[in-house]
């Protein structure tokens, strides 16, 4: 089953967020687990168990998933659709951003 998958600018962008806490070599390893991540839940629906892919409950991004690349701190949120087979990548961070941009 391979999914369709939406990337906007946005979300490349949001990367950025990370280049205080990461070097440049850093950053580029980064985007290549990213982008490989990215391929095997397009194509295979699911990552293995390592990535801890798990659905959010806090606001900005309550029903969004999450999955942890690179340090385990390089969070991916991503929304799903199961019925159309439909991925959509919102943005990067690590859990310091997040907790920010969150409700509590």
């Amino acid at each position: 089953m391979k999914y369709q998958v939406n990337i906007p600018d946005k979300f490349w962008l949001s990367i950025k967020n990370l280049r205080t806490q990461y070097t440049r070599d850093e950053l580029s390893e980064i985007v290549a687990e990213l982008k490989e991540s990215i391929r095997m839940l397009a194509n295979n629906g699911k990552l293995p168990d390592e990535y801890h892919d798990h659905l959010l409950r806090r606001s900005p991004y309550v029903n969004y998933n999450e999955y942890h690349i690179y340090d385990d701190d390089v969070l991916v949120i991503y929304q799903r659709r199961e019925k159309k087979l439909y991925l959509r990548f919102v943005e990067v961070t690590n859990h310091q951003q997040l907790r920010k941009n969150s409700d509590h």
